[in-house]
């Protein structure tokens, strides 16, 4: 048994004559994934309930959407009233997980459909690691211990809470799509390796599984792109390196060296085809980045944040496994690039740019984790050399029992399993009570698992020493963290119970469905609620958002999860400052008004709110002294006021000034993601013109008609009053999933419209719309109807298009894949049929 990389070709079976088979794998990779199964909580998964968690508990809203509104429209991407004044829903959020969610609903209750899908990518990571390791070409055992390392990652804790992404923590987070995304990954790099240096069939999947990595999450996208370019670097030198190879590629004197040259084809192939299958989505994306507002995350500094010391022993391990791998086999170029690209993104992502620093963390701490298996995979390699080909079976068995005894009296698991109030009178003889009080129920479970291995071990003839030393490996890293992860001084098991119990399940549910009920009740319209942390009780603190999900969208929140992907989102947040105790205020740099409900009320009035829930009790004061909050009902803790009427379309009082902004293309948009943007924009126009109460009815657009004023960032402009023969009258305002219409006596003069902008909406019986203060739209009538209609555009066309293409290819590669297998094989030469020639080398034509 070897345990260096395997040589170039396709990987075989180098072991499995020596005592390590595909099923041996299998198990344990499997074992991997049950771990963690386990530590989620899975006996809730299967509770028909809605989950809840950080912004999981928001994240139920999206699926349910796309099953009951996109889907049936004939829409994966489109527009929701749900959340901020309107947003384009799913063109900045990753669209598989949710339509997987969607498809399993066919046949599961949705709560138990979206646990599924959040646990997924963790349960993947295992088997994911696994397939990339045996792609770089090492040993199956090298590849199963490196296996329970890279899968152990997801267990990781540190720093604390660990929401970067890849995670348990990270996933109950709500980050559940960066699972996917990273699994995916993983497959992509694997499939990339066979594709380049063994069997072209494995192109193809590639290109699926980076169309699947980019369609769940754009950070790991970018980063497996990256570390292509080392695979696609390797490919090329190989290429070089063979002596003659253009010679043969044009004579196609030797097909199967000549193919080899076109391995560095292979690469930009599968970018080009996982970009055209994902093209749908990811097209808009890029096309219309510029429409998404910029949170603005402090980014992280330190080495600590980098390093943590927690994760030293397996950083030492992972750096020599890097080095070791890296002088083993060219293949691991890839991979450690892929580990090793988040160090200068950490640098150098600061403040300003559109992607945290953060974000590129998980391929590095997970990295670090695949390497440090390696390396101890090949230790176990070298060691099971030196050792005697079979393990006594004594070994075995001592190694079971201290095993077991480990785990029962290291970390506390769960409760005692005996009830100590009333102890049998023959455990206070023998002074038994520290011991009883001390094995909890899992400890019990534990033991019965090692008597049951201790009479397997003892039925079979002794073991081999090469399949014993990296079980045993495998079963030790996953075992410590898993048992670390259950004790109770671990916070994934509690956080996982508390998700998965779901909204229903909390002691306060009757209170959250009351309010929600109460709400529902009244009259259609906007509500805005006040933010504060101890709503978490209810299951998150985002528990409010889904005041939509639960009114079946006749009561829309003012907050929503998906903050990037409204242009409505900065001004939100500077209301719910203004109407809330302890505003979480998330983006750093507003001018925050907080508590101030005078200013909230003038805002209501502009974002056609018409409710605000109080929680607290100060909340609850200032509103009822104020003239515009209005009683109407109270759900203990939670006080309902009703707003001022106000319209969804009002007309112009004064001329609108137009700011044109310079440097928003998609250039610009694409090189701000990583560095800070200071040139003037709209929406920092919009923000000084919002700080300033005064300029409410003065509304500025981003275009316009020519005798409209333009102005600068600084908003001197002269007010031009609008001079009408009568009050403009504005009636039958209809607002829908993708449409607004009115009716208006005011032909010609420019109209807002209070749903936020986005350059989908056309315009039918009006000019416009044109992005207006504070995030909305302007149209000026051209006829007394007006419709505003949500429609795809040519982005969204080419983007299906490119997908539909891909498609295809991909079905033309499956059919010729397919139709090759279908082939016989030729049959040998007749000389090769003589016995006496079989096994000489000798071709039967000398």
């Amino acid at each position: 048994m070897t345990g260096i990389a395997d040589p170039a070709g396709p990987i075989k079976d180098e072991v499995g004559s020596q005592g390590w088979s595909t099923r041996t794998s299998a198990i344990l990779v499997a074992m991997v994934s049950l771990a963690t199964l386990v530590a989620v909580a899975p006996h809730l998964l299967l509770v028909a309930n809605t989950p809840t968690g950080g912004d999981m508990g928001a994240h139920v809203l999206g699926p349910a959407y796309l099953r009951d509104v996109l889907l049936p429209s004939g829409r994966i991407m489109g527009w929701s009233n749900h959340w901020f004044a309107g947003f384009p829903i799913f063109y900045f959020y990753f669209p598989l997980p949710s339509l997987v969610i969607v498809a399993l609903d066919l046949a599961l209750p949705y709560g138990v459909a979206f646990k599924t899908v959040t646990v997924v990518g963790l349960v993947a990571l295992a088997p994911a690691t696994y397939f990339l390791v045996r792609s770089m070409g090492f040993a199956r055992p090298v590849a199963a211990v490196a296996a329970a390392a890279g899968g152990v990652y997801a267990f990781m804790e540190t720093p604390t809470p660990n929401i970067f992404g890849g995670t348990i923590a990270s996933s109950l987070a709500g980050e559940f799509s960066y699972s996917w995304s990273f699994a995916f990954s993983l497959v992509y790099l694997g499939c990339l390796l066979r594709a380049v240096h063994d069997d072209r069939k494995y192109f193809m999947g590639a290109a699926a599984a980076l169309a699947g990595t980019a369609l769940c999450h754009v950070i790991p996208t970018m980063g497996v792109v990256f570390a292509s370019l080392f695979v696609l670097v390797g490919s090329l030198f190989v290429a070089v390196g063979r002596s003659g190879w253009w010679e043969r590629l044009r004579t196609a004197a030797d097909r199967k060296r000549a193919e080899g040259g076109l391995s560095s084809l292979v690469v930009p192939g599968t970018w080009a085809v996982g970009f055209m299958l994902a093209a749908f989505w990811a097209l808009p994306l890029v096309i219309l980045l510029r429409y998404t507002t910029e949170m603005d995350w402090q980014p992280l500094a330190g080495f600590d944040e980098l390093v943590p010391v927690e994760l030293w022993p397996v950083a030492i391990l992972g750096v020599i496994g890097l080095v070791v791998a890296l002088r083993r086999t060219g293949r691991a170029l890839g991979p450690a690039a892929l580990t090793l690209v988040p160090i200068p993104a950490f640098f150098l992502l600061g403040q300003g740019a559109k992607l945290w620093n953060g974000r590129a963390l998980p391929h590095w701490f997970f990295g670090l984790h695949l390497f440090a298996g390696i390396a101890v995979g090949l230790l176990v390699v070298a060691a099971c050399r030196r050792l005697p080909e079979r393990t006594p079976t004594w070994w075995v068995q001592t190694g079971i029992v201290g095993t077991v005894l480990v785990l029962v009296f290291g970390a506390r698991i769960g409760q005692p399993a005996w009830d100590l109030e009333n102890p049998a009178g023959w455990v206070g003889t023998l002074r038994l009570e520290p011991l009883v009080e001390r094995i909890s129920g899992p400890d019990l479970l534990v033991a019965a698992a090692g008597v049951l291995l201790l009479w397997l071990v003892g039925r079979r003839p002794r073991p081999a020493t090469r399949t014993v030393l990296p079980v045993l490996a495998s079963v030790a890293i996953t075992g410590v963290i898993f048992v670390g992860v259950v004790t109770e001084e671990n916070y994934v098991g509690a956080w996982a119970r508390w998700n998965y119990l779901g909204y229903e399940g909390k002691a306060t549910w009757s209170e959250y469905a009351g309010v929600m009920s109460s709400v529902g009740a009244l009259p259609p319209g906007r509500v805005q609620w006040e933010a504060n942390s101890e709503l978490n009780k209810y299951g998150t603190p985002m528990a409010p958002m889904l005041f939509p999900y639960w009114t079946e969208g006749t009561h829309p929140s003012m907050e929503g999860l998906y903050f990037e992907s409204s242009v409505t989102t900065p001004f939100h947040f500077l209301n719910a400052s203004e109407l809330s105790t302890s505003p979480s205020n998330p983006i750093p740099g507003l001018a925050y008004h907080n508590r101030d409900i005078d200013r909230g009320a003038v805002h209501m009035r502009l974002f056609n709110v018409s409710y605000y829930v109080a929680y607290t009790d100060t909340a609850k004061d200032r509103a009822d002294r104020h003239p515009d909050f209005t009683i109407v009902g109270d759900s203990p803790p939670f006080r309902i006021y009703s707003l001022p009427e106000s319209s969804l379309v009002e007309a112009a009082v004064n001329q609108p000034w137009v700011f044109e902004e310079s440097g928003s293309g998609l250039l610009n948009s694409l090189v701000t993601t990583f560095t800070d943007d200071t040139e003037p924009h709209f929406v920092d126009v919009a923000l000084d013109w919002y700080e300033d109460i005064s300029l409410v009815d003065q509304w500025i657009v981003a275009d316009g008609p020519r005798h409209w004023e333009r102005i600068t960032p600084d908003l001197d402009g002269a007010t031009v009053p609008i001079a009408a023969d009568s009050d403009v009258e504005v009636s039958d305002v209809v607002l829908e999933d993708h449409r607004v219409a009115f009716s208006t006596t005011g032909v010609g003069l420019p109209h807002l419209i209070k749903v936020s902008y986005f350059p989908n909406w056309t315009a039918y019986g009006a000019e416009g719309p044109w992005r207006a203060t504070p995030a909305f739209m302007v149209v000026v009538p051209t006829d007394r109807e007006v419709e505003l209609r949500f429609e795809n555009t040519w982005v969204e066309i080419a983007g299906l298009g490119l997908t539909l293409a891909g498609a295809v290819v991909l079905v033309i590669w499956l059919v010729a894949l397919v139709r090759r297998r279908m082939v016989p094989a030729a049959p040998p030469p007749e000389a090769l049929r003589d016995p006496a020639l079989q096994g000489t080398g000798r071709s039967g034509y000398d």
